[in-house]
């Protein structure tokens, strides 16, 4: 894709791939599609505890990092979203 064409963020809503397994070809597909810089935010409201809701969110993060993103974590109750970005 050119970068003319990318896009600068995209945001995904209670998508459980994210926590659920490493998501590698679903976050490959998103910084595909990302422009230099962008970010992909992934947002949960995970059920459980407080203890539950992290290890979801720690999870999410993890892959986003694993597949070359940076990430950061932000709690806006009941939501859990990741703020993973590019570059």
């Amino acid at each position: 894709m050119a970068a003319a064409d990318a896009i600068p963020a995209r945001i995904r809503v209670a998508v459980n791939c994210f926590w659920t397994g490493p998501a590698r070809a679903e976050l490959a597909r998103a910084a595909a599609l990302l422009r230099p810089g962008g970010r992909l935010r992934l947002c949960f409201a995970p059920p459980g505890d407080g203890e539950r809701r992290a290890r979801i969110a720690a999870a999410a993060a993890d892959a986003a990092v694993a597949a070359g993103f940076s990430a950061t974590v932000a709690e806006v109750a009941p939501l859990v979203c990741v703020t993973a970005s590019l570059g």
